[in-house]
């Protein structure tokens, strides 16, 4: 990943899911990110200032990847901002067991602010396996949402640029779809999920990563 002009102190705080449904979402980030961070910080009030943290280019994206109970697997330079592809450590993960829940909202991915990369989506690694079209939705919404856009205008605009609110909506399905049917063993597995590849999704592996 090419490193980036590290983001000004004074820029305004972002923190963002990333989201697969059409329709207003109702699960709280912030709850999810409590929950994310339990594990290494017991305390609700350090938590939350954590939290606060994650919206300004503060820390590193490796400290945050590691306060959060991820683990960094690869890249993917396909979009405008900097996707680093995720999984958790730990076998019961609330990120990941909201995201296979059924009618869940599908939240794929969280963009934060850091020190060294600026705006960044931290995204799950089932992001790896989507089509083109799927990854491309993703990116698109990643980029509206570093950029401040609420989740309701994204999917207009992704509508708008699929010329049909349908087409959003049938790829925001799919992408669901795939996330819930993919075979427990691709979830469970780390380094073996991910493989360099130079066309298609432009999505490479933890060696070519280490940057961050």
């Amino acid at each position: 990943m090419q490193e980036q002009v590290p983001a000004r102190s004074d820029e305004a705080p972002i923190l963002k899911g990333v989201w697969l449904t059409e329709h207003p979402v109702r699960t709280s980030l912030e709850e999810v990110l409590l929950e994310m961070l339990e594990p290494n910080q017991p305390c609700p009030e350090l938590r939350r200032s954590l939290i606060e943290e994650l919206s300004r280019p503060v820390k590193l994206t490796r400290v945050i990847v590691q306060y959060l109970g991820l683990e960094q697997l690869g890249a993917d330079s396909g979009g405008e901002i900097p996707f680093v592809l995720v999984a958790p450590k730990h076998t019961k993960d609330p990120w990941e067991a909201r995201l296979l829940r059924p009618g869940s909202d599908g939240l794929i991915g969280i963009v934060v602010n850091t020190r060294d990369h600026g705006r960044v989506a931290l995204v799950h690694k089932v992001f790896a396996h989507f089509s083109d079209p799927l990854k491309h939705l993703v990116r698109r919404y990643a980029v509206l949402a570093a950029d401040g856009e609420s989740h309701d205008g994204i999917v207009d605009r992704l509508c708008g640029e699929l010329d049909h609110a349908r087409r959003c909506a049938e790829l925001m399905t799919e992408a669901r779809r795939h996330v819930q049917m993919l075979d427990p063993s691709v979830l469970s597995s780390c380094s073996s999920c991910l493989t360099p590849c130079s066309r298609a999704g432009r999505t490479t592996a933890t060696s070519s990563f280490s940057s961050i």
